[in-house]
């Protein structure tokens, strides 16, 4: 499940059928290697680039709408992964972790700006 309000509906749909969620484990697995390590440096920083702004110019949006707006560029990259990838990679700095939406929320809109700019710099 990739989609937040799948996620959001699933654990609904079990509240009403069980009454309670008692363990909850993630155990969805994406394949890296198809799009990140084959990604040029200069594919990376564009990436990086485009996520820099997207933060930048939407400092005061809520996270729901952050995700759409980074759904919506991904889709026009036309491999979600050349987006998304690079943003998780620079924000957790780990080859698995949580969803980069997480991390964006847990870490804030500044403290996001700055790590995606420190990774950038890597590239130029």
């Amino acid at each position: 499940v990739s989609e937040r309000n799948e996620v959001s509906s699933m654990i609904e749909t079990v509240k009403k059928e069980f009454g309670r969620i008692d363990i909850l484990v993630n155990n969805a697995g994406i394949n890296m290697d198809r799009t990140l390590k084959n990604m040029t440096d200069e594919e990376i920083a564009e990436s990086l680039d485009k996520s820099i702004k997207l933060i930048q110019d939407n400092k005061k949006k809520g996270i729901g709408e952050l995700q759409e707006l980074f759904l919506k560029e991904a889709e026009k990259m036309g491999d979600r992964g050349k987006l998304l990838w690079p943003l998780r990679a620079a924000l957790s700095g780990e080859k698995a972790s949580p969803d980069p939406f997480d991390i964006i929320d847990i870490l804030g809109v500044n403290k996001t700006q700055e790590k995606l700019e420190k990774a950038h710099s890597l590239f130029l």
